[in-house]
C-alpha cells in the first residue's frame, strides 16, 4: 500500500536515493538542507521502499509569491502511473498553504522531464528563459489526463 508523506529532508538517506540513478547530485544536496521552515519535502512510499519524492524551497525574497520547486523524482520501475502528478499537487498545496501562486524551476535537462513539465502546465519564464513557471491558480494541467 503507497503512502505519501511529508517528510524532512534529512530523513531521506543516501542509500535510498541511490535507487535513482538519474538524480541530480546537487537535488540530493538540496533535500538535505530543507527544513519546515524553509520548505517541504514529499515522498511515496511503499513499506520501506522510497519510489518518489519532490521538494520545494521557500523563496528567500520578503514578500514572494513565489516558491521554487526544487525538484520531482520517481523510480524508474514506477513511472508513468500519475505519481509525479501526484507529488507536484501535494508540493504545490504546500506552496499555497505559504502565501504563493507561483512554483518555478530550473528549465530540465532531460526530454522526459521537459515533457512533464509541459504536460501540468509549466511556461517558460518571460524574463528568464532559464526557468519555467507554474500558475497554481490555474492547476488543470496537474490532474491525470489534464
Amino acid at each position: 500500500m503507497l503512502q505519501f508523506m511529508e517528510w524532512h529532508g534529512n530523513q531521506i538517506t543516501a542509500a535510498q536515493s541511490a535507487a535513482f540513478s538519474d538524480m541530480d547530485p546537487l537535488f540530493f544536496q538540496t533535500l538535505q538542507q530543507i527544513t519546515p521552515d524553509t520548505g517541504a519535502v514529499f515522498v511515496i512510499l511503499d513499506g520501506d521502499l522510497l519510489l518518489g519524492l519532490a521538494a520545494i524551497e521557500r523563496c528567500q525574497l520578503q514578500n514572494s509569491n513565489a516558491v521554487r520547486l526544487c525538484g520531482v523524482t520517481v523510480h524508474p520501475q514506477y513511472r508513468r502511473q500519475g505519481l509525479a502528478r501526484t507529488l507536484l499537487s501535494l508540493a504545490a498545496g504546500k506552496a499555497m498553504e505559504f502565501g504563493a501562486y507561483l512554483l518555478y524551476t530550473h528549465a530540465p535537462q532531460t526530454a522526459i522531464a521537459q515533457m512533464f513539465c509541459a504536460a501540468v502546465g509549466f511556461v517558460q519564464d518571460t524574463k528568464d528563459p532559464a526557468y519555467l513557471m507554474l500558475d497554481l491558480t490555474d492547476t488543470k494541467g496537474m490532474r491525470h489526463g489534464g
